[in-house]
């Protein structure tokens, strides 16, 4: 319901030209989808004229299709366990998305790819998960480079760093700075 308690994994959005219309009626465009796996959701962004919406285990495309078409086409993208860890660890270089699973570096552009990395097993096993929500990506479209921030375990929360390079035509690559 978009009043009274929020449901974890609703999309809702309101009648155009109107922010206080949020319910659907045959009279207006406001409308809601429920995201069908995940236990809520943890980030999402706008990747041109598509929105991009990341749960605790995937990622969902939300494009706008037109009003006679139900407003908003939902897709899954095909990738398991790509989900993101918190609300800013997601960052654009380009065309590309990067972010941190929890287990692992992605990127999207298209269709969703696991990072090669270097560090994947230093990064991983030193996050201290009970703060989580602070893991923060920051891009530099400068040096084409996307730089995480993460808490490290017994640093109270202090955060550590890994930088993934976006290189044209080769992928990707992570590195410890």
């Amino acid at each position: 319901s978009v009043l009274g308690q929020q449901d974890p994994l609703l999309v809702a959005w309101s009648d155009v030209d109107n922010f206080r219309s949020w319910l659907a009626s045959s009279g207006n465009l406001a409308g809601s989808y429920r995201l069908s796996s995940g236990s809520r959701i943890v980030a999402a962004t706008n990747m041109g004229l598509v929105n991009v919406l990341f749960t605790d285990v995937d990622v969902w495309t939300m494009t706008f299709v037109g009003y006679a078409s139900g407003v908003y086409s939902f897709k899954k993208l095909p990738s398991l366990g790509c989900g993101a860890v918190s609300k800013r660890c997601v960052a654009q270089i380009g065309a590309g998305l990067y972010w941190m699973g929890k287990n692992q570096f992605f990127t999207y552009s298209g269709s969703v790819r696991a990072v090669p990395c270097t560090v994947r097993d230093f990064v991983f096993n030193n996050i201290d998960w009970n703060y989580a929500d602070r893991i923060l990506a920051a891009a530099d479209a400068m040096t084409n480079e996307v730089t995480w921030y993460f808490p490290t375990i017994g640093s109270g929360g202090n955060y550590a760093l890994a930088a993934a390079r976006a290189l044209k035509r080769r992928g990707s690559d992570l590195s410890a700075k």
